[in-house]
């Protein structure tokens, strides 16, 4: 618990640093899509999944008149957590966990015409975990023995560097600290309440609203 206290207020102190960057922003909208390496953090996680990876698309949002300020922010994300297989005398049993989120927020920074455009936010999500139980014969042939699905809340801090090329396309780069809450059944024994955390690193890259205003826009010249 003292770890994973001392994580958090990290990634605050981080938050709050880049956010002081975000005086000199504009509103400047994008889309863009992260390849997602997602890790357990704490024994209610590291005890039940491996890491796993996925992907996920955002949506940079300005909204007058705080677009100076920040701006909200849209997105999904499907990572694929493998879990850890289990021998037995005539079968192997694997089971694969898939995690979906939904999420909204604000985002302070990330955006302007500077090239480097650090920046923080919180989301607040939708989380939904699918898992599914396989049974593997010496044979080779395969058994599906459990199916279960659970939606829950939970939420995020995000922070991290926009690499910004000509207000057309950038690069993003960062880290995320992820927790869900409410009973997930089927990693917690019995009715074991618990509250997986884990820890992202992204890389992603986007596009700019302007930028695609303007290729729409032109796009019957160039035909």
């Amino acid at each position: 618990m003292k770890n994973s206290a001392m994580f958090k207020n990290g990634l605050f102190i981080f938050f709050i640093v880049f956010s002081l960057n975000s005086t000199r922003a504009y509103g400047g909208g994008k889309i863009g899509i992260n390849f997602i390496y997602m890790a357990p953090y704490g024994s209610a996680s590291t005890d039940f999944s491996d890491p796993g990876i996925g992907i996920g698309f955002q949506a940079v949002l300005p909204v007058s008149p705080i677009d100076r300020i920040c701006s909200f922010t849209l997105g999904v994300e499907v990572v694929n957590l493998r879990m850890r297989s289990m021998d037995f005398n005539d079968y192997e049993q694997k089971t694969t966990q898939d995690y979906f989120r939904f999420i909204a927020g604000f985002q302070i920074g990330g955006y302007g015409e500077e090239f480097l455009r650090p920046h923080g936010g919180l989301n607040i999500a939708i989380v939904r975990y699918s898992i599914s139980t396989d049974l593997i014969y010496s044979d080779n042939s395969r058994e599906t023995v459990s199916e279960e699905g659970k939606t829950i809340v939970g939420c995020d801090m995000t922070f991290g560097v926009d690499l910004n090329f000509h207000n057309r396309w950038n690069l993003d780069f960062g880290a995320r600290y992820v927790k869900s809450f409410g009973l997930i059944q089927q990693l917690g024994t019995g009715l074991v309440k618990v509250h997986p955390e884990y820890f992202q690193l992204y890389l992603g890259a986007g596009l700019s609203f302007e930028y695609l205003f303007n290729l729409a826009l032109h796009a019957p010249e160039m035909e």
